[in-house]
């Protein structure tokens, strides 16, 4: 069976999974096994045993600890500067870091490109990463964040076990869903804004959506509150293979997409009504923005399979016929501490170190070298690159013509693939306007 139809298969699965996890009376909105992404979370071997069939209990075991560890994070979160949250008519509930504000308070949002105080009649609530931000924050702004960013608390995790215990005493299918950090951390944001939707009068809730637990949690549950609140997507990214998106409960009820492909798979293939969707150009990705990604070696979020990243990368060393530019490796930004991360790293620099003499800086040949699950892919096409996509779990990792009907799919061996755009814009429509939010989002 072929890539496409091993995909379309894994579809299939999904969504019967979801339903059964439904009629089981599971809150799929935020229930982390129906959560389908490629990363270490237990949705992804669930995946992993739709595709082979194997199952060890000893590491489902192990991933169901990990993901119960994982609540031992989400002690002291605290809100800042809500005191004067009153009277906003729109509310953007989004990610931030300490970069993204300016000294007089404000902020910028990276997905939407705007600043904050464009619109004083949004309130921004802000997920902080990095609990980072300046003190003197706008009046619109709302900040949620860890207080001490690296504490773990055990306690935090046994007093969440006693309180779903009691909770679910009646469902042990339930006491084990609501033992991850997705449902939980969903529950967290949700009580944060809660009291927000009472001393407001919203008409509109904006997300740059990623299909996150947290977000169809928190869209669900407005609507349990504030029915006439209307819900908004801008799905500034995906997957090569969007299972993720599957449409759920909690789904918004607007979902703005930058590529006439994305479009086409939400609804032809993850169940999305045609009249939630909407085309527009991108906020995220200019068309004046530069990529800087030459002579690059991109590693992805997760990392499936070392040993085949290395395998492949090696190969097409050996396989050049003439001299190419250094090679500089490139850590994705939230992994800069992860060890499997590092250890690939010194193993590829021990390979560029190995295989020197076929790179000098003389040669007008550069390469762009993609690993795993990338979105950059998408941009890099846009913007008329050529590059190699390595792919440890070819299924999960690989862009496919049925999903990405304008992208030529050209397949090297097992795991290497190239690419090309039939229709440039039909993926990402770069964006010349500069106004784009406030007439999608919140006009």
């Amino acid at each position: 069976m072929d890539i496409d139809h091993q995909q379309i298969d894994l579809i299939r699965k999904s969504k019967s999974y979801i339903e059964k996890s439904k009629q089981k009376g599971l809150d799929t909105s935020c229930f982390a096994n129906s959560f389908f992404v490629v990363a270490d979370q237990p949705s992804y071997f669930i995946l992993k045993y739709f595709i082979y069939g194997k199952n060890s209990l000893l590491h489902k075991f192990y991933i169901f600890l990990k993901s119960l560890y994982s609540i031992t994070n989400l002690s002291n979160y605290k809100i800042y500067n809500d005191k004067k949250a009153n009277n906003f008519i729109k509310i953007v509930v989004t990610w931030s870091k300490g970069n993204d504000f300016e000294k007089d308070g404000s902020y910028n949002d990276r997905y939407f490109k705007v600043n904050s105080k464009k619109d004083k009649q949004i309130l921004w609530f802000l997920i902080s990463l990095d609990s980072k931000f300046p003190r003197n924050l706008n009046e619109n702004i709302i900040v949620l964040f860890k207080e001490d960013k690296e504490k773990k608390s055990f306690f935090y995790l046994i007093k969440t076990i006693f309180i779903n215990l009691f909770r679910f005493k009646f469902s042990i299918s339930k006491f084990l869903a609501s033992l991850s950090f997705y449902p939980h951390f969903s529950e967290i944001i949700f009580k944060k804004i809660k009291p927000l939707l009472f001393r407001n009068n919203f008409k509109k809730i904006v997300i740059p959506y990623e299909s996150q637990p947290f977000q169809n949690y928190l869209f669900k549950n407005i609507k349990k509150h504030k029915q006439s609140i209307e819900t908004v997507g801008y799905m500034h990214s995906s997957q090569p293979f969007p299972i993720h998106n599957l449409f759920r409960d909690g789904s918004p009820e607007k979902l703005l997409v930058h590529g006439s492909d994305q479009k086409f798979h939400l609804i032809n293939y993850l169940g999305w009504p045609d009249e939630v969707i909407k085309l527009i150009p991108s906020m995220r990705f200019k068309k004046k923005d530069k990529l800087e990604i030459q002579n690059k070696i991109l590693l992805p979020y997760h990392i499936s399979n070392s040993e085949i990243y290395l395998q492949e990368f090696e190969k097409l060393l050996l396989s050049l016929d003439k001299k190419i530019k250094p090679l500089t490796i490139v850590n994705h930004p939230h992994k800069m501490n992860s060890n499997i991360h590092l250890r690939l790293e010194k193993k590829l620099n021990h390979l560029l170190e190995l295989h020197k003499n076929i790179f000098s800086a003389d040669s007008q040949q550069s390469e762009i070298l993609i690993f795993g699950p990338s979105y950059v892919i998408i941009e890099a096409l846009e913007r008329g690159l050529e590059f190699t996509h390595i792919c440890a779990e070819p299924i999960l990792e690989s862009y496919s013509e049925t999903f990405w009907p304008n992208i030529s799919v050209m397949k090297t061996n097992n795991y290497v693939f190239k690419y090309s755009l039939k229709n440039f814009g039909a993926c990402v429509n770069l964006s010349v306007e500069n106004n784009i939010f406030h007439k999608y989002c919140v006009g």
